[in-house]
C-alpha cells in the first residue's frame, strides 16, 4: 500500500477571532442591566431606652397590607389617594397637640412592591405635609427655609413608624 502524504490545511484564526469579538459586541450592546430601586430611608439613632406605656389611641393610625397587597387604614381599604388621606389623618392628629404614630402590619403574603410603595406613600405624605406646614408658618417652601426653620418644622412633625404591636 501506498501512503499518502497528505497536507494538512491551516485554518485562519484571525477570522474566528473577529467572529467572537463581533458577538461579544454584540451581547455587550443588546444585554439590559437590571435596575434596583431603593427607597432613601433614614434610620433613627439607637437607643437603649423602651418605650412603655399603652399609646394612646387618638394619635395612633394604623395601616395594613393585606394579602391581595390592598393597603387598609385603620381597617378600610384606601385608594390611589392613599398619601393624601394619610397626611389628613396626620394633620389631624397635630392639630390635637399629639404625636402621631403609624402602626404597620404586613400580611405574610404580601408582595414586597406593596411595602416599598407603602413607605414611599408614608414618606410622601411627610413631604405634603412638610411643604404645608412651611408656607403656613413661614411663607415659604420648605427648601428654601433654613436648616433652623426645617428643624421647627421637623418638631411639630414628629411621627413615628412603626411594625411592632403597639399596646392601647
Amino acid at each position: 500500500m501506498k501512503s499518502r502524504n497528505r497536507q494538512v490545511q491551516k485554518s485562519n484564526s484571525g477570522a474566528i477571532a473577529d467572529v467572537s469579538f463581533l458577538l461579544l459586541i454584540f451581547f455587550m450592546v443588546v444585554t439590559t442591566f437590571n435596575k434596583d430601586y431603593k427607597l432613601n430611608m433614614t434610620l433613627p439613632p439607637y437607643s437603649d431606652q423602651i418605650v412603655s406605656g399603652p399609646i394612646s389611641g387618638d394619635r395612633l393610625i394604623q395601616l395594613l397590607i393585606n394579602a391581595n397587597n390592598e393597603i387598609m387604614m385603620e381597617d378600610l381599604i384606601v385608594g390611589e389617594d392613599f398619601a393624601e388621606q394619610l397626611a389628613f389623618q396626620i394633620e389631624r392628629i397635630i392639630k390635637l397637640k399629639m404625636k402621631p404614630v403609624i402602626q404597620v402590619k404586613i400580611h405574610p403574603d404580601t408582595n414586597y412592591q406593596a411595602y416599598i410603595e407603602l413607605l414611599a406613600s408614608i414618606n410622601a405624605a411627610k413631604n405634603n405635609l412638610r411643604s404645608s406646614l412651611a408656607n403656613q408658618i413661614f411663607s415659604q417652601s420648605y427648601v428654601a427655609l433654613s436648616r433652623v426653620q426645617q428643624d421647627e418644622i421637623e418638631s411639630i412633625l414628629n411621627i413615628r413608624v412603626s411594625e411592632k404591636e403597639i399596646v392601647l
